[in-house]
C-alpha cells in the first residue's frame, strides 16, 4: 500500500498544502495517524483523500491517480470511505437499516453480525440515531464504514465519545479487522495514546501543512513537536503487564527492565500497555529520594534539552529506545548541575500514569 499526496485546497479564508508519501511497505498495510491541534486541517487532509472537497495537485493511491491536473475521481468511485466525526446516520432509519442500506449499495460480502460484534452494538440495532448517545452513534458509524469494504478507511475522531475502557477495547478489535482483511487506515486524533495503540505511523499538521512524520510515539516524545499534540505535553511509552497485587490494587508494570506500578483494576490480558505521563508530573533527582511517596522510580539519561518556555526547559530522557519528556524550571536544572548525557532518576506518581 502506498500513499503520495501534493494537494492545495482553500476553504474560505483557510489554505492548506499537502505534500508528504507513506511509501508501500508488501509485509504490512497502511496505518497512519494524523495529529495536530484543532484548526491544523487534519479533517482537511481526510476530505481531500475522500475526494469530498475540491483539490488541486496530485494524489495516488496503490499507482491509481485519483487526482491530477487532468482529472479528479469522484468520491463515490475512489476506493475509499470517510466516518465523519458526527457519524451522519439516515435519522429515518433504525441502526440496522443503517446498515443494511450500506451493505446493499456496496453489494458487500462482509458479515454484519461480526461488525455488530466487534462494535458492540446488538443492543442498539432497533433504536434511531436520535435515540442513541454520542459514543453510541460513533460505534454503529465504524461498523457502517466497514461495510464497504474500503481499500483505505479514514477515520475521523472516530472514538472521541467513547470511555476509555470501551475506546481501548474497540480499537483493538478494529486493528484486528483491518489487519485481517489489510484494509489501510488513516486515523485523524487529538489523543496521542490512541495512535500509538492502532497505528504504526503518523503525519503531524500544524497550519495545514505536514511539518513531521514518524512513529506516534516517537513524535509525542519530541520536545519540538508534543505541544502540538496535546495541550498538556507528555510521552506515550509501551509497557508490558507482568502482574497485579490484588491487596494494593495495583497492576505492575515492565518498561525497559525497569518496574512501574499504576492504580487499575485487575487486567484481562498480557498484551503490551501504553501508558500517557504528562512532562510536568515527572520529578528529577540526582539521588534515590528517601520517605518519599512518590513509588515509580525509573533510570534514564538525559539526551536532548530544548528551551520550552520563559525559564522553563523540556528534557528528553532515554529509557532503552524509549523516550520520557520532563519540564522542570531552569533554575531547577542550574541548581541540579544537569548536563546532556547525565545519568538521572525519573520520579512519576502512580497517579500520574495513565494507561491505555
Amino acid at each position: 500500500m502506498a500513499l503520495t499526496v501534493n494537494a492545495q485546497i482553500i476553504l474560505n479564508q483557510w489554505q492548506g498544502h499537502f505534500d508528504f508519501e507513506l511509501p508501500h511497505r508488501p509485509s504490512s498495510r497502511l496505518s497512519c495517524a494524523v495529529l495536530g491541534a484543532s484548526g491544523a486541517g487534519k479533517s482537511s487532509l481526510l476530505n481531500v483523500l475522500a475526494g469530498t472537497i475540491e483539490a488541486h495537485g496530485s494524489l495516488h493511491w496503490n499507482e491509481q491517480a485519483l487526482l491530477s491536473a487532468k482529472h479528479q475521481v469522484p468520491a463515490y468511485l475512489r476506493p475509499i470511505t470517510l466516518s465523519y466525526q458526527d457519524s451522519r446516520l439516515f435519522p429515518h432509519l433504525n441502526v440496522i437499516q443503517n446498515l443494511m442500506l450500506v451493505a446493499k449499495q456496496h453489494n458487500t460480502q462482509c458479515d454484519i453480525s461480526a461488525l455488530v460484534s466487534l462494535t458492540q452494538i446488538q443492543a442498539l440495532l432497533e433504536q434511531h440515531p436520535d435515540q442513541l448517545s454520542g459514543g453510541q452513534r460513533q460505534r454503529v458509524a465504524i461498523a457502517r464504514a466497514l461495510l464497504s469494504a474500503p481499500e483505505l478507511l479514514l477515520l475521523d475522531e472516530p472514538v472521541s465519545a467513547l470511555e476509555r475502557s470501551t475506546r481501548r477495547q474497540i480499537l483493538l478489535r478494529l486493528k484486528v479487522w483491518l489487519n485481517e482483511r489489510h484494509i489501510g487506515l488513516m486515523f485523524a486524533t487529538h489523543s496521542a495514546e490512541e495512535a500509538c495503540l492502532i497505528c504504526q505511523h503518523a503525519l503531524l499538521l500544524e497550519q495545514g501543512t505536514v511539518i513531521a512524520q514518524g512513529s506516534p510515539a516517537s513524535l509525542c516524545a519530541d520536545s519540538r513537536y508534543s505541544h502540538l499534540i496535546d495541550t498538556r505535553a507528555g510521552s506515550v511509552l509501551n509497557v508490558q503487564v507482568v502482574g497485579y497485587d490484588s491487596d494494593q490494587h495495583l497492576t505492575l508494570l515492565n518498561l525497559a527492565g525497569q518496574q512501574l506500578t499504576v492504580p487499575a483494576e485487575e487486567p484481562t490480558h498480557s498484551d503490551a500497555l501504553f501508558v500517557k505521563v504528562a512532562a510536568d508530573e515527572v520529578i528529577l533527582a540526582t539521588q534515590v529520594l528517601q520517605h518519599c511517596s512518590v513509588q515509580n522510580c525509573l533510570t534514564t539519561h538525559i539526551q536532548r534539552v530544548v528551551e520550552h518556555k520563559d525559564g522553563q526547559l523540556m528534557l528528553e530522557l532515554s529509557l532503552d529506545g524509549q523516550t520520557l519528556l520532563a519540564a522542570i524550571t531552569r533554575r531547577a536544572y542550574d541548581q541540579l548541575e544537569l548536563k546532556q548525557g547525565m545519568q538521572v532518576l525519573a520520579y512519576i506518581k502512580a497517579m500520574s500514569l495513565h494507561p491505555l
